[in-house]
């Protein structure tokens, strides 16, 4: 992290991939600030959500940060983009500040991991069922971050992984 040493500012900013993201909101690459806006939509299109996306929060599966997963949903004219990293929302609030300066709706979800035996072990994906579960609203929302917070408090134990979903997710 380089912070902004002129005096009027104290910002820290993060370069990431050539481009420079400040703290105090986002600024939208060249190529798409303002090539997004909802009413230029083409007429004779096939609408289309990405409903299962990783961003780099979830390790040895995804690589994109989560800003650039929604400027690359809007390059693609895409209707809306859902995250759902590996049992939690590690990128879900970068993705919304991005979504919504942008104009691109999201939605957020996260992935279950079922019945993994011997964690992930370095594998980008494990063996064992998975579950994908997003949420359709608020209280939606709110349900599912309850769900992952118990799931991680009660598997602490387990270094860095969530415990029994199957437990959590009945209740």
């Amino acid at each position: 992290m380089v912070v902004d040493g002129s005096a009027d500012s104290a910002v820290g900013v993060v370069a990431r991939g050539g481009r420079v993201h400040a703290r105090d909101g986002y600024r939208p690459p060249q190529d798409v600030a303002g090539a997004r806006v909802l009413s230029e939509r083409p007429v004779a299109r096939v609408p289309f959500a990405e409903l299962h996306v990783h961003s780099n929060f979830s390790f040895l599966d995804g690589a994109s940060y989560p800003e650039e997963l929604v400027e690359e949903a809007s390059r693609l004219g895409l209707d809306a983009i859902a995250l759902t990293d590996h049992d939690g929302f590690h990128g879900v609030v970068r993705l919304a500040e991005v979504g919504r300066a942008l104009g691109v709706p999201t939605a957020y979800g996260v992935e279950m991991n079922l019945g993994l035996v011997d964690g992930r072990a370095g594998s980008a994906d494990p063996g064992g069922e998975h579950l994908l579960a997003l949420a359709r609203d608020a209280e939606g929302y709110r349900r599912l971050c309850r769900v992952v917070s118990a799931a991680h408090l009660a598997g602490r134990a387990r270094v860095g992984r969530a415990t029994t979903w199957s437990r959590w997710w009945t209740s």
